[in-house]
Order: C-alpha cells, then sequence, then structure tokens
C-alpha cells in the first residue's frame, strides 16, 4: 500500500486495521456481515476516484487524511496538508467565514448528532467564494476517540443556475404586474392625452396658458414611452416582424465611439426593426451610463449553433445570431451585485426599463439574453441571442 496516504496496508484511513484476524474486525462482523468486509485496495479506488473532497479530521479539526480531489485542487501534498486545520485548506483564513455560515463539523459536535449536512461558503487561494455541500459524519476512531468524516462537493454552478432561474421568475412575476399597469395607464394617458390636445386647438396662439398644456402633453407623451418600454419587458408588444439582414440593421446604428465587429455575414433575422433599433440604442446608452473615459464599448456579431452554446437552456437546438454588446473599465461606483435586467439596477439619467424592455423584446423574439460581469478587467457583457432564418 502506498505510504503516501498516511497509512500502511492493514490500516483503514483513521488508522483501524482491516485484517480479517483482527480481534475488533471479528467483532464488527456481526454488524457489517462478512462479506461486507471491503479490500483495501477497492476501498482506496473509491475515495480517491471520486470527485468529492474527502477530509478526515481530529475532533480539533486538524487534518489526518486528504484525498486525491482535495491535492488536485489545492496543489499541494499530502504531508504539507496532513496536521494543519481544515479551514487553512478550505477558507484559507480561520475561522470558518462568512460567520453566517454554519460549520459542519461543530454542528456535529454541539447537537450531539451522528452527521450533518448543510450548504457552505468556502474561499479559493484567491480570495473568491465557491459553494460546497459540505458532509461531516461523526465516527470512532481505533483507539475510540471522536474523528470526523469531512465530504464536500463543489456546487457553484448549481447555485449559479439557481439564482438564475430566481432572476427569471422574479423578472417574470413583475412582468406580469407591468403589463397589467401599463394597460391601465394608457387607458388614463389616452384621456389625458385627448383633451390636453383638444385644450391646446381652442387656445389662441399667444394664450398665457398654451406652454402650460405643452408641458401636460410632453409629460404625456413620455409616460406613453414609458407604458411601452413596460410593455416590453412584459413581452406584451404588440410587433411587426420582417426579414432583415442582421449586420446591416446593426450597421446603421452609427453610434459615435462604438466598435463593431460584425461577423454574421448574410444572416437573416425576422424582427420588428423600428423596435430592435429603439432597444439596441438604449443598450448603448446605458452603457454609456456606467463607461469611464477609459472604457471600450464593443458590438460584436456572429452566428452560432445552440448545441455549442452552453450558457442558455432556454431556447430549442438550431442556428442563432449572438450579438455580444461590452463595456470595460466600468465606473467603479456601479454596484457589483446589481443586475442590468432589473429594473431597479437603474443608470442615472434612464428610466431602469431600458434593458428589462430589450430582453423583453428580445424573448418576445425567440430569442434570449445572458449577463455576465467579469470582475478581472471590471467588464460587463450583455449577449443577446437571436433565431436565423
Amino acid at each position: 500500500m502506498k505510504q503516501e496516504y498516511g497509512t500502511k496496508p492493514g490500516q483503514d484511513i483513521s488508522g483501524a486495521s482491516t485484517d480479517t484476524n483482527d480481534p475488533e474486525v471479528i467483532a464488527n462482523q456481526s454488524a457489517l456481515g462478512k462479506e461486507s468486509i471491503i479490500p483495501w485496495s477497492t476501498l482506496m479506488s473509491i475515495v480517491q476516484g471520486t470527485r468529492d473532497e474527502i477530509l478526515l479530521l481530529t475532533e480539533d479539526s486538524n487534518i489526518i487524511f486528504a484525498n486525491d480531489a482535495v491535492l488536485n485542487r489545492t496543489g499541494l501534498t499530502l504531508d504539507q496538508i496532513v496536521g494543519k486545520s481544515c479551514f487553512e485548506i478550505t477558507h484559507h483564513q480561520e475561522p470558518c467565514q462568512p460567520s453566517y455560515d454554519a460549520c459542519p463539523v461543530a454542528e456535529c459536535l454541539k447537537k450531539s448528532n451522528a452527521s450533518s449536512t448543510i450548504v457552505h461558503t468556502h474561499i479559493n487561494e484567491n480570495g473568491n467564494e465557491r459553494f460546497v455541500e459540505v458532509k461531516a459524519e461523526k465516527i470512532e476512531g481505533h483507539n475510540g476517540e471522536i474523528q470526523f468524516l469531512h465530504i464536500s462537493r463543489d456546487v457553484t454552478e448549481q447555485k449559479k443556475a439557481e439564482e438564475q432561474l430566481r432572476q427569471v421568475r422574479h423578472i417574470r412575476g413583475i412582468g406580469k404586474v407591468a403589463s397589467w399597469a401599463a394597460h391601465k395607464y394608457n387607458q388614463f394617458a389616452t384621456v389625458i392625452g385627448g383633451y390636453a390636445d383638444l385644450v391646446m386647438m381652442g387656445l389662441e396662439e399667444k394664450h398665457p396658458a398654451k406652454n402650460d398644456i405643452q408641458t401636460i402633453i410632453d409629460a404625456n407623451n413620455k409616460a406613453a414611452a414609458l407604458t411601452e418600454q413596460l410593455l416590453g419587458y412584459a413581452s406584451k408588444q404588440t410587433l411587426n416582424p420582417k426579414e432583415v439582414n442582421f449586420d446591416n440593421l446593426i450597421n446603421d446604428i452609427k453610434e459615435v465611439g462604438i466598435k463593431l465587429d460584425l461577423g454574421a455575414t448574410n444572416s437573416l433575422a425576422k424582427l420588428d426593426k423600428e423596435k430592435f433599433m429603439v432597444n439596441m440604442k438604449n443598450l448603448i446608452a446605458y452603457l454609456r451610463e456606467i463607461a469611464t473615459a477609459e472604457s471600450v464599448i464593443s458590438v460584436h456579431t456572429r452566428t452560432i449553433t445552440l448545441q455549442d452554446y452552453d450558457q442558455s437552456q432556454l431556447l430549442p437546438a438550431g442556428n442563432y445570431i449572438e450579438l455580444t454588446a461590452s463595456c470595460t473599465e466600468i465606473d467603479p461606483k456601479t454596484d457589483k451585485k446589481t443586475h442590468l435586467l432589473d429594473p431597479s439596477s437603474s443608470a442615472s439619467n434612464l428610466t431602469g426599463l431600458e434593458l428589462p424592455a430589450l430582453c423583453g423584446f428580445v424573448r418576445q423574439s425567440g430569442g434570449d439574453v445572458l449577463e455576465q460581469r467579469i470582475e478581472s478587467s471590471q467588464t460587463v457583457v450583455l449577449t443577446i441571442i437571436l433565431p436565423c432564418i
């Protein structure tokens, strides 16, 4: 048996004998059954073959053993790990942080439970959080001492997927309310605008109230545009889709300071051209709001197949056009926890519905929108996926 695992033939990972002639093993056979004695090589193959990280700990949380999954992630040898506290390996700080995360080993001790399973936050070498599901089992060592089997599984991607699903449900729930509110307000706005126009028509050219009435009309028109955004957010707009050459459409934006890289040559999409252009200009306006003097705003297009697109699970397989709009070196005042597609994440001079309306429009057009934030370069990326025809 390999000595680097901190054991020798005839011992399990806690130091207990596996020799079938050992009195302790024989005494346990009444509970385990003779056929359940697992050969040492098989046991170690299981322990070393799993992707789950396995630690054997003392009652004081010091490491006795670590499997290959732990060694591979940390880049350390077993000799470098044995004797350290578990939080030095899993959190790179002490004690377990953040403080609101319960320690599974402490839970076993505190509640006298034989086992405890929780979702815990671990910190990697770079200080980034990762989510793990940890199961701690209290076991008895060879000499009767308390030990803990600490098994952890990385569930970071699962947590991200759950958060994305929560955001989708949140947005769709708000969208239903937004649709109802927009329709109701449109009824009032029609009356307000109609009567304001009638009053304006009845006034003389130099009447002192004319400017006030025009202010009412202008405000009502802005409110009508806002309700259109609400309907877009709820994916309830009335669309007039037509076949368009997508790259030609993007090229018509002609915004100053925008870097275009168009690779969806001759690809056609079926879109409401007018509403798409409004939404794209709102997207660029938002990116300008969060940009700094050093920022680069770019728009890139290409054609993809969904099988190659591993981020979206909401669209059927097929050929798509991908538009990626990004802004580097964003304003550090921009809250890292905000979501661009959330109406509450509004830039200062915008209503907050510009990007949610874009998202609703794209989904109503058979596509999807994804948001990504790259912390290392302070970059935000918004990806629009639309079906090719």
